[in-house]
């Protein structure tokens, strides 16, 4: 593992980060308790400041529409709309993907991740589902060429290593444009949700079905996610405490990215070009980042106990992965109250992933571009097998 302290050298940011271990009256936390109360107080914070209020969840219907076999036989698979009935017949619903291992004979671990357009792009077997919006923001082959984002999700990897995966498309619960009106948003006009808040509340949803299928191991479900979608990931499992481990994919700014001092994308830049992402109340500390009660390493903190790997790119300099790690150092103060190990550092594609007991946070750094593929799911499968005692 490259030293933890060497990437900090490289930039000395000139603004202190908000406190972590003390409470909004400036309380200090030294037990695990206090945590708990200071952890629903962050909640509060990044709810107020950055992402916006989500409801409650609704009664969830899931009926499965279809179900075969998959990658010759290797994987079964199930196709699940998710829907809410209190919400009327005109209410989005999700469809949930969920392929597992045809050999398992037991519950087996689960990767879950939004997709972008569809979840035929990561399984060819899958319903081609074509709907308006959705053409807008996904190419042409996207709908013509079934399985043609296989590369991203690698199935065949996951079910040869034992895990399976749970996918839907964003878009089945909020659009990624900045039109207000077509998410489901509008059947709950009393909160101030954002689009990244919407599509982590659909996280969760997914994981109230999951947790009742008996070939889901319901301890050991992992959330994962690219970009905006990393973003998403990151939220969902600070929000969500059943989520056992978090994979943000250069997440960058609004994920595991700080907020202060970030000389790549900027809050000016992000909430002017995605401003449906968050909140109205987040733009308004564009230049004024101090000001924001909260930062990123707060949200990541929320993690703590549980396991957390960034995975990074070396030509992602977008993403900023110095600002990210210097992030992941300052929340293991979360994991060091409950006498665990936070963060190891940054691993390399040939180091050993950490155990328990050498830390419960890395960053991966893998000589890439912004993309997600196979040479990163082998370190990530190798985190999970370490860190949730496959």
């Amino acid at each position: 593992m490259i030293p933890l302290l060497f990437p900090l050298l490289m930039h000395a940011p000139d603004t202190p980060l908000p406190e972590l271990l003390a409470m909004g009256d400036g309380s200090e936390i030294t037990s695990v308790a206090q945590w708990s109360a200071r952890r629903e107080e962050l909640r509060a914070l990044f709810e107020e400041h950055v992402y916006g209020h989500a409801p409650d969840a609704p009664r969830l219907e899931a009926r499965t529409l279809r179900r075969g076999m998959a990658l010759d036989g290797k994987a079964s698979f199930d196709e699940i709309e998710l829907s809410f009935a209190v919400l009327g017949e005109d209410a989005h619903s999700i469809h949930l993907l969920l392929v597992l291992p045809a050999s398992s004979t037991g519950p087996v671990p689960v990767f879950l991740g939004l997709n972008k357009c569809g979840n035929h792009t990561a399984l060819a077997e899958a319903v081609v589902r074509q709907l308006p919006w959705r053409e807008k923001t996904c190419a042409r082959e996207d709908f013509d060429d079934p399985g043609d984002r296989a590369s991203t999700w690698c199935v065949d990897l996951l079910i040869a290593r034992g895990y399976g995966l749970a996918t839907f498309c964003c878009e089945d619960l909020d659009t990624d444009r900045h039109e207000p009106g077509d998410g489901i948003q509008t059947h709950y006009p009393e909160h101030d949700w954002a689009t990244i808040r919407a599509w982590a509340w659909g996280f969760s949803r997914a994981i109230d079905h999951l947790v009742t299928d008996a070939r889901v191991d319901a301890e050991r479900i992992a959330v994962i996610g690219h970009s905006r979608r990393g973003k998403t990931a990151l939220l969902a499992a600070a929000f969500d405490e059943r989520i056992g481990m978090v994979v943000p994919h250069q997440s960058g700014t609004g994920g595991c990215a700080l907020w202060r001092d970030n000389d790549q994308e900027t809050l000016e830049r992000i909430t002017r070009v995605f401003p449906h992402w968050f909140i109205p109340r987040c733009r308004s500390y564009a230049g004024k980042e101090a000001d924001l009660p909260v930062d990123q390493h707060q949200l990541v903190a929320m993690i703590a106990p549980r396991p957390v790997l960034e995975t990074v790119g070396a030509q992602d300099t977008w993403a900023n992965f110095d600002s990210s790690l210097r992030c992941l150092t300052a929340a293991s103060a979360a994991w060091e109250l409950s006498g665990q190990v936070g963060c190891a550092g940054r691993i390399g594609p040939e180091d050993t992933m950490p155990t328990p007991a050498q830390g419960r946070v890395a960053q991966l750094l893998l000589d890439k571009p912004h993309v997600l593929d196979a040479d990163y799911w082998r370190r990530i499968l190798d985190f999970a097998d370490v860190q949730l005692g496959r």
